[in-house]
């Protein structure tokens, strides 16, 4: 007497192992905790036409507070209608504008001064990554300073007359960032922090993947003779 077929086993691996977990991810509302290799980006603008023609040295810094080696800041889209001179470095920094730089913090302070006859305009990205741990975050500046005397050329309402700051906190985008105003020489100061996707995005988005998993999960033919069965003998 032969015995009844087992019924063919037609789910995918995507449908068996990750209905859940994209279930759970969906349902906290992709509150997942990124990798360090994700950043938050700074959109950043600088108005110098009130000083154009001045010699200046544009100032990264990153400051490592937490005593710990986890952040970077990378500086990349860097344009300007002034003119480049030599740079200088102190730390871990690696690249060079216009191309990309990376500033990192494993020696304490990471810093880029980058010798500039001033334009009308500067403009550039800012990459954060946003790793903290409790205690002084983490902090990066920029400064205008004077290559002459190496103070700022700029007073702010800022600490060390700085043109922005940036806190690495758990703020909810991870980012502190302070603009500075009222500056004098009249240089303009533009610093924003690129939006992340919405929670509510990221829920309308995940709701038809989560449907078209659960549809084909319940329409396996195993699931179905198990149900079936269940049924008969109940």
């Amino acid at each position: 007497m032969l015995g009844r077929s087992k019924p063919a086993k037609t789910k995918s691996i995507f449908q068996s192992y990750l209905f859940f977990p994209l279930l759970w991810v969906f349902m906290n509302g992709g509150g997942v905790p990124l990798p360090d290799a994700f950043a938050t980006s700074v959109n950043v603008s600088i108005d110098t036409a009130a000083i154009s023609g001045t010699e200046a040295l544009l100032t990264f810094d990153l400051f490592d507070f937490d005593g710990l080696s986890n952040n970077s800041a990378v500086v990349r889209a860097f344009s300007t209608d002034g003119t480049l001179g030599s740079a200088a470095t102190t730390g871990d920094v690696n690249g060079s504008l216009p191309g990309t730089v990376t500033i990192s913090d494993t020696v304490g302070v990471g810093e880029l001064l980058q010798g500039i006859i001033l334009g009308s305009s500067t403009a550039f990205v800012l990459d954060l990554t946003t790793n903290f741990v409790g205690g002084q975050p983490d902090s990066f500046s920029f400064f205008l300073l004077d290559p002459a005397t190496s103070f700022s050329l700029i007073d702010t309402n800022l600490l060390g007359d700085a043109l922005f700051t940036v806190g690495i906190a758990n703020s909810p985008q991870g980012l502190s960032l302070s603009v500075s105003g009222g500056n004098t020489p009249n240089v303009g100061v533009s610093a924003t922090v690129v939006p992340e996707p919405s929670t509510l995005a990221l829920v309308v988005l995940g709701l038809p993947v989560i449907f078209w998993c659960a549809r084909c999960h319940l329409a396996s033919p195993a699931l179905r003779s198990l149900s079936y069965r269940s049924w008969t003998n109940a």
